[in-house]
């Protein structure tokens, strides 16, 4: 699996492979995941997402809205729009509070299911 995922500014290249999972750096030097990722996987916070509603449908582009559960960890709750294009969940969209402030938050995933060139490292 791979993905790169984009939130504001900031892009995280993310690969699961049989021999582990990496993401890329400050430098866009890919770097070995030890254990879990901290965030966990990519997508796991959509698990178990509930009380689906579709909000657009048009060729191969689908906007559904949903509720995060549990797996979602702190956001748990929050409202999401899940856009899936051609099968796969392109883009991610919710709001969230900073500060006095209500932020529109829009992650974007990309080239899922090319893993690139990444190899395991040498032990």
């Amino acid at each position: 699996m791979a993905a790169t995922i984009t939130a504001g500014t900031s892009d995280v290249s993310y690969v699961r492979t049989p021999e582990g999972e990496w993401v890329t750096g400050p430098d866009d030097e890919w770097s070995v995941l030890e254990g879990e990722a901290p965030a966990g996987a990519p997508l796991a916070g959509l698990t178990d997402a509930s009380d689906f509603a579709l909000e657009s449908s048009e060729a191969g582009l689908l906007a559904i809205l949903a509720t995060l559960g549990p797996a979602a960890g702190p956001v748990a709750g929050t409202r999401v729009t899940i856009t899936l294009t051609d099968g796969q969940v392109t883009q991610i969209r919710y709001q969230a509070q900073s500060g006095s402030e209500l932020a529109d938050v829009t992650t974007t995933i990309t080239e899922v299911g090319s893993a690139g060139t990444v190899e395991a490292p040498v032990a």
